[in-house]
């Protein structure tokens, strides 16, 4: 059966909050409603039962909305209402994606290569660093990624990022910071992007100062287990370009279940089933057709393991505007 799912305002402290009615309480209620109708036609005319459904259905539903509503499953409710945070995490310097100075924004550069650097070899150790950014194993990082490949994670800025078997032509560093939830930081500083070529000068894999740039950090690992799989984020930027309702929109589907928005990130599943997952994201125009682009489009496949809460329902994401990105996938209630 199919909840609905209600986005939440993004300035309400619990937007990531949302919340979902259990579809089984709309078929009691249509329920009671068909019987209803059988009995009003056997004693009042066409035109006064018809009257009388549209008033019980009027009153059905704001019931229905008031009284039916559930928040998401324990821990993962928990997880959300702390932006993502893991209880463990909250507050840890390092883990928990936040600036060190709350004042200030967090930066990130790329140290090396140099922008447009030509290189003869086919291989690249790429540098960055992060300011008031706090980066901890298994925590805060850097990720680092060249052209469309999965992008690397970076705990140690003294440590490169290599690259190889690298094409010739142009290609595109993108690096940004990210917490240990896989939640980029939203500073504009927090994220650079550099182009540099190997062996010839072309624009293989570097974009149009009109293309948007679609960069995801989250889901990325291969596999999630246990604490890790209560709460997957799905978290990007969207570059050179803003979404809207009526502009450029991101189109972005799990399991084939299609959703559209033009909110920012992230999205939250808590409770995928065990088993293989894939996310496909892609930015669309205004009539929702794919815009052309090198980074427009990003597929993720990814495994839940030993996942700690049961299964999900399957559910369309409702969009609207200036909410949250925030769809919830919870189990099917007992």
């Amino acid at each position: 059966m199919m909840p609905y799912f209600q986005n939440v305002d993004a300035n309400d402290s619990g937007a990531n909050n949302s919340r979902l009615i259990d579809s089984r309480k709309w078929s009691s209620i249509l329920a009671s409603l068909q019987t209803g109708t059988e009995s009003m036609k056997k004693y009042f005319p066409y035109n006064c039962w018809k009257a009388c459904l549209l008033a019980a259905g009027l009153l059905a539903v704001p019931s229905a909305l008031l009284f039916a509503q559930m928040e998401m499953p324990e821990p993962a409710n928990n997880i959300a209402k702390q932006g993502g945070v893991r209880a463990v995490d909250a507050g840890r310097l390092g883990f928990d994606g936040r600036p060190e100075d709350p004042s200030k924004a967090v930066v990130v550069q790329i140290e090396s290569p140099e922008n447009g650097a030509f290189l003869q070899g086919d291989s690249l150790d790429v540098f960055v660093k992060s300011n008031n950014f706090r980066l901890a194993p298994g925590g805060n990082r850097i990720q680092v990624a060249l052209d469309n490949r999965r992008s690397e994670l970076v705990y140690d800025t003294a440590q490169p990022v290599t690259f190889k078997n690298l094409g010739a032509g142009g290609h595109t560093l993108r690096a940004f910071a990210v917490g240990g939830n896989g939640v980029m930081s939203k500073d504009a500083s927090a994220f650079v992007m550099r182009q540099f070529y190997v062996r010839e000068k072309n624009l293989k894999n570097i974009p149009s100062p009109e293309e948007p740039i679609l960069t995801v950090s989250s889901p990325r690992a291969l596999v999630y287990k246990g604490e890790d799989a209560r709460l997957i984020h799905f978290d990007y930027r969207i570059g050179q370009a803003a979404l809207s309702e009526s502009g450029f929109r991101l189109r972005y589907s799990l399991d084939g279940r299609s959703n559209m928005t033009w909110a920012s990130g992230p999205v939250y599943w808590p409770a995928l089933k065990n088993g293989v997952h894939r996310l496909i994201a892609e930015v669309v125009d205004p009539e929702g057709q794919p815009v052309p682009g090198i980074f427009n489009r990003v597929e993720v496949a990814f495994t839940v393991e030993e996942s700690p809460l049961p299964p999900p329902v399957a559910a369309p994401l409702a969009t609207g505007a200036d909410v949250m990105a925030t769809e919830v996938v919870a189990p099917t209630p007992p």
